[in-house]
């Protein structure tokens, strides 16, 4: 049987955060290769209904932490593996079986780096322990970078992988410094078939919660963007939509901030809002939630760095304020100006349309992994 076999960090349906979107994506894209498709991941199991045709799901509840840390020597790394989700990936590789990796720490359930066909990289992860690292108190900065060095080690023992995919040129060069050659293929969205033209003084933020860059971020902005905002524009007010968020957002006590948490569906969020933002000070990749919320029509107003690999994107949807200041003026002239707001939620979402598809976007992944079958390498 012409079979694939998909590692991820979570069971992506439903799509409710930037990895599981992707994965979702990428499980769509083997489906046009592969006769059947097996989604590994930690979670629960989903409804049978959110699960496209020819893919089956294996879910696990949870790792063993211990034993991956042996493995991998790793914290980071090693608390992603699970004897149970390892033994099962073996039994589904039957010869001739093609074993996709969604994240580096998941290569620590492969049988072994060999094995291991194509890897996606959804970001530099020793870059984002870096810069975690460099905004740390002095014990937890020595600790993380202990933790960057072994990151590292990992993503080059990666190296061999036959096809190894990024999500932006910037994460390829970075990539390419570790000895790691990759191939760009950005995040993409699927466009919605209508939407509302953005209205009224509501922001939207949405990602997933438990991700440390979007946690951040979003306390920069409620601490040194909102009250210059509100100042601005009383009437504004904020929606933080996304999986799993901690006490240090769910205890936000803020005037006009509304932390809604995990959502069954995004669409009503972005319905809800005039445009997006994206304050994000760490990471890497290409943001999921910029172009997903480009396709709902809506605005946004992101740092440079959260709208890093999607230069195409400024000025065409996207409006780049770095400092506190510029981002609250930036969302404020938006808001009085509903001509310029319905005009760059227009131009947004063409431009995503016109080249930010899944299938357009995840095309390189395809074509190289079609060309490693037929050179038997992939």
């Amino acid at each position: 049987m012409n079979r694939a076999v998909l590692v991820s960090k979570h069971v992506p349906y439903p799509s409710t955060s930037g990895g599981a979107l992707r994965e979702a994506g990428v499980a769509a894209m083997l489906r046009t290769v592969f006769d059947d498709v097996h989604v590994v991941g930690f979670g629960p199991e989903p409804d049978p209904a959110l699960v496209p045709d020819g893919v089956t799901v294996h879910a696990f509840e949870g790792s063993d932490d211990a034993r991956g840390v042996l493995a991998a020597r790793s914290l980071v790394i090693g608390r992603w593996y699970s004897a149970a989700m390892a033994k099962r990936i073996t039994s589904l590789l039957l010869p001739g079986a093609h074993l996709h990796v969604g994240f580096p720490h998941m290569a620590v359930a492969a049988p072994s780096p060999a094995r291991i066909d194509s890897l996606d990289l959804h970001n530099v992860e020793s870059d984002l322990l870096a810069q975690r690292a460099a905004r740390r108190g002095a014990v937890q900065r020595r600790l993380l970078a202990a933790e960057v060095v072994r990151m590292r080690a990992w993503e080059r023992s990666l190296a061999g992988v036959p096809v190894i995919t990024c999500v932006s040129e910037n994460d390829r060069q970075r990539l390419a410094t570790l000895g790691v050659p990759a191939v760009v293929a950005p995040n993409g969205t699927t466009l919605p078939a209508d939407v509302t033209p953005p209205t009224g003084h509501g922001l939207a933020f949405v990602g997933s919660l438990d991700w440390e860059p979007n946690v951040e971020g979003v306390l920069w902005f409620t601490r040194q963007v909102w009250p210059a905002l509100r100042a601005a524009d009383p009437a504004v007010t904020v929606t933080v939509a996304g999986r799993s968020p901690g006490p240090e957002l769910t205890s936000l006590d803020v005037t006009g901030v509304r932390v809604a948490g995990d959502v069954p569906a995004v669409a009503p969020v972005y319905s809800e809002a005039a445009l997006a933002i994206c304050p994000l000070l760490t990471g890497g990749g290409s943001r999921l939630k910029i172009v997903e919320a480009l396709a709902h029509g809506r605005p946004v107003v992101s740092t440079s760095l959260g709208a890093e690999g999607m230069e195409d994107l400024w000025g065409r949807g996207v409006v780049i304020a770095d400092e506190p200041a510029a981002f609250a003026r930036a969302v404020a002239d938006l808001l009085a100006d509903p001509a310029e707001l319905a005009r760059l939620g227009r131009e947004g979402r063409a431009a995503v349309q016109e080249s930010w598809s899944w299938e357009a976007t995840l095309r390189p992944m395809r074509d190289a992994i079609v060309a490693g079958r037929a050179e038997g390498v992939a």
